[in-house]
C-alpha cells in the first residue's frame, strides 16, 4: 500500500474526489495494477491510499509516482496538483 499526499499549487479546491479517482483509474486503464483508493481532500490538497499490486515494494512505490503523474497531466481540472509524498506503509 501506499500513503500519497499531494498538494493544488494554486487556490484552485476540488471539491469531488471523484474526480480524483477518475483520474488515477484511467492513468492505470490496461495496467490494472490500481486495486483501490481511498481519497480525503482538504483546503491545501488531498491525502489519500492507493493499494497497487506489484512484485516489490520499490516498483510499487515508482508506480505510485508514475501513475499519479499520467493522472495529473491527463486531467485539465488537476494539473496545478502536484506529489507531495509517496511512501509505503507498513502492512500489518
Amino acid at each position: 500500500m501506499l500513503h500519497v499526499v499531494a498538494t493544488c499549487d494554486t487556490q484552485q479546491s476540488l471539491k469531488e474526489p471523484e474526480l480524483l479517482m477518475q483520474a488515477l483509474q484511467q492513468a492505470d486503464r490496461g495496467r490494472g495494477r490500481l486495486e483501490h483508493a481511498r481519497i480525503h481532500l482538504s483546503r491545501g490538497g488531498a491525502r489519500g491510499v492507493l493499494f497497487i499490486s506489484g512484485p516489490a515494494a520499490y516498483e510499487v512505490q515508482q508506480y505510485g509516482r508514475e501513475l499519479f503523474g499520467r493522472a495529473v497531466s491527463n486531467e485539465p481540472a488537476l494539473t496545478t496538483w502536484a506529489l507531495s509524498e509517496c511512501s509505503l506503509l507498513p502492512v500489518a
